[in-house]
C-alpha cells in the first residue's frame, strides 16, 4: 500500500521515486515512529513547521501515519524543487533548512541520499522525459533512449512504475 502511495504521490509532484525511498531510508530507516532530537517525526522525519504548511488542519500527531508523513515529506520535497531546480540544494535544504548549507553533515547526507537513489553523476538538473520531449519532437511517443542520447541529456534509466526516462542534463 507504501509503496502505492509513494508511487503516486512522487508523479502528482515530479519526484523520481528512487529519491523518495532513499530519503525515507535516511531519515527513518523505514520507521514511521521514528522521532529526532528536533521532534521531527515520522518515515520522512517532517518537523511541525513542515507539518502546518502542507498539511494545513491535520494534527501534528499524525505525522506518525505512515500516508500523511509521506504526502507531507513528497509535498515538500516537490515544493522545494520548483524553488531550486537541483536535487542537490532540496536535499541540503531538506536535511538543515538551508539550501547552500556547507556543513560536513549536510554533504554527507545529500552524498548519501543521491548515491543510494542512483543520482550521482555530479548531476545538476534531473527531469522525467515528459518535461522535454514535447520541445524536441512532434511524436513524443518515438523517443527510446537511443534517439535520447544525440541529445546534451544523458539517459540515466527507467522508473518502471511509470515508464519515464530519467535524464540529466550533461556538459556542452
Amino acid at each position: 500500500m507504501l509503496a502505492e502511495l509513494i508511487s503516486i504521490e512522487s508523479e502528482a509532484f515530479d519526484i523520481p521515486v528512487e529519491l523518495v525511498y532513499a530519503v525515507i531510508h535516511a531519515e527513518s530507516s523505514g520507521n514511521p515512529l521514528a522521532k529526532s532530537e528536533a521532534d521531527c517525526r515520522g518515515l520522512m522525519q517532517v518537523s511541525e513547521e513542515v507539518w502546518n504548511i502542507f498539511m494545513k488542519g491535520k494534527s501534528w500527531h499524525l505525522a506518525y501515519n505512515p500516508e500523511e508523513n509521506l504526502r507531507c515529506g513528497i509535498r515538500y520535497l516537490g515544493d522545494l524543487y520548483k524553488m531550486y531546480v537541483s536535487w542537490e540544494k532540496v536535499l541540503q535544504h531538506y536535511h538543515s533548512g538551508n539550501p547552500d548549507s556547507n556543513r560536513a553533515v549536510t554533504e554527507r547526507y545529500v552524498k548519501k541520499v543521491l548515491k543510494q537513489a542512483g543520482m550521482m553523476n555530479g548531476d545538476r538538473r534531473w527531469v522525467k522525459r515528459k518535461e522535454l520531449l514535447p520541445e524536441r519532437t512532434k511524436n513524443p511517443e518515438r523517443i527510446t533512449k537511443e534517439s535520447a542520447l544525440s541529445w546534451a541529456w544523458k539517459v540515466i534509466g527507467d522508473h518502471p512504475d511509470v515508464n519515464d526516462i530519467y535524464l540529466v542534463q550533461t556538459e556542452m
